[in-house]
């Protein structure tokens, strides 16, 4: 038990002898950590210095999924073809996968090519960023859009472009988050060193994503309604054809008294009757589908906007300059211990057993 007691207290012996041999040594190579701490001090005091502001544009919304309750109507419905139901698209784009389509290349595009206005102004988006963030081709020139241009007249310089720049937003200068999972709240951040770039793409973003969803949920009923107003005024056209014709024969015939000439002006009669009967049910079923898409349609509602000024992201520069002359330091101080143990190991006798 006593030997080993003695063993440990050797150990500790050995362990605190080493460790003031490695001060000595660093205390000995103080003026290199010096040299190489404020050489990174300065380094990080130049680079805060010359770091452009980066604006955050951050808008957060809440999400209303809204369920159907109109399922004693679909049997009527159905007698004309139609489906009134729930519409297209809802689980492709529910829950947290909006936040997918919020990145999306369609959408993003989409908001690139929106023309706004600015102070000097109106542009797209998408030529403010390249502005903005200094594009050029290899020639030195710089590409421009045209609002007047359709996306599928675009050269291929101008789609690479396009898509250089939708890649850099969705991977480094946007960020979509559920607030809460129990709460379909969502929260929209872009980043930006134009601070209006970082404003108004934010928010057209959201208004984009929010028209696609909405027509996307709804695309079923309302192309039912779209039927139904179409054959409403089909139904109509040859009703008003049927009245007219009808109250024509009766003023040619109302002196004749042949039951035989009566029968075109009963026929008449007879469809006046069931294309008003038709033309009836066709309105109920049209309102009807108009109650169902009030119903269905999703409603996002804005909860917070990006107001100006923005809040922006720099680093200080007295915090920049403890950083990197800390980082320097503490890095050289490795450096020389690192090198000092290659050292004792190469220079370490081989004894053979």
């Amino acid at each position: 038990m006593k030997k080993d007691n003695d063993k440990e207290v050797v150990g500790l012996r050995e362990l605190i002898l080493k460790i003031i041999e490695w001060k000595n040594y660093l205390l000995t190579k103080w003026k290199i950590i010096v040299i190489l701490g404020l050489t990174g001090g300065i380094l990080g005091f130049t680079y805060a210095s010359f770091q452009k502001k980066v604006y955050e544009g951050e808008l957060s919304y809440a999400l209303e999924e809204k369920g159907s309750s109109m399922g004693s109507y679909a049997g009527i419905a159905s007698q004309f073809g139609l489906d009134i139901g729930k519409g297209d698209g809802g689980g492709a784009f529910s829950g947290d996968n909006i936040m997918e389509l919020i990145k999306s290349r369609l959408i993003i595009e989409k908001t690139l090519l929106t023309e706004v206005s600015f102070y000097g102004g109106k542009d797209l988006l998408v030529n403010r960023y390249i502005e903005s963030n200094e594009i050029k081709l290899k020639d030195k020139s710089i590409i421009k859009y045209s609002s007047l241009q359709p996306r599928e007249k675009f050269s291929l310089v101008q789609d690479s472009v396009l898509c250089f720049i939708y890649k850099n937003i969705a991977k480094n200068d946007l960020t979509a988050t559920r607030l809460d999972k129990k709460m379909v709240i969502f929260n929209v951040k872009v980043t930006s060193e134009d601070e209006l770039f970082a404003k108004i793409f934010t928010e057209v973003l959201v208004k984009n994503v929010s028209e696609f969803y909405i027509q996307t949920k709804t695309k079923k009923i309302r192309s039912n309604i779209a039927i139904l107003e179409n054959k409403i005024d089909s139904v109509k056209a040859r009703l008003d054809v049927e009245m007219y014709g009808a109250a024509h024969e009766q003023d040619e015939n109302q002196n004749l008294i042949k039951a035989q000439v009566r029968v075109p002006m009963a026929k008449r009669q007879m469809n006046i009757q069931l294309l008003t009967t038709l033309y009836g049910e066709l309105v109920k079923n049209a309102e009807l589908s108009k109650l169902t898409l009030m119903r269905e349609e999703p409603l996002i509602q804005i909860i917070d906007k990006p107001i100006l000024p923005l809040k922006y992201k720099k680093f200080g520069r007295l915090l920049s300059l403890i950083a990197g002359g800390f980082i320097f330091g503490f890095l050289t101080v490795v450096y020389l211990m690192g090198k000092k143990v290659y050292r004792e190991i190469m220079d370490e006798p081989i004894t053979l057993n």
